[in-house]
């Protein structure tokens, strides 16, 4: 006959004191997490600069053709940073474009 074996934590005889949940500590995170990627820095500038040098108040979406006004604009890669990541930061690489539209075309061109 095998001997039960008796959680002295929980009193539970599933498990032992090593496998119990009351024995596990929360883990503690000594930096916090990173929000922004490495090119976020220089894509705010670029950004910036883009709206810039376009001060209008609306635009045509480059992926679905409609009105996208200055507010809701996102600038979007032409061809994907990840196929091409040497035109990242060049402004005939960019179009503007709604949030939901760049997000659905992804990285395809």
């Amino acid at each position: 006959m095998s001997k039960k074996i008796q959680c002295n934590l929980c009193g539970s005889e599933n498990h032992y004191k090593t496998f119990c949940y009351l024995a596990r500590k929360p883990i503690k995170t000594t930096k916090p997490i990173k929000q922004k990627g490495k090119q976020y820095n220089n894509w705010a500038k670029f950004r910036t600069q883009w709206l810039k040098d376009n001060p209008q108040q609306s635009f045509i979406c480059g992926i679905c053709g409609n009105q996208v006004t200055r507010a809701e604009v996102i600038l979007d890669h032409i061809k994907p940073r990840s196929s091409s990541p040497h035109l990242r930061y060049i402004a005939s690489n960019i179009q503007p474009a709604h949030w939901i539209c760049n997000s659905l075309k992804g990285s395809k061109h």
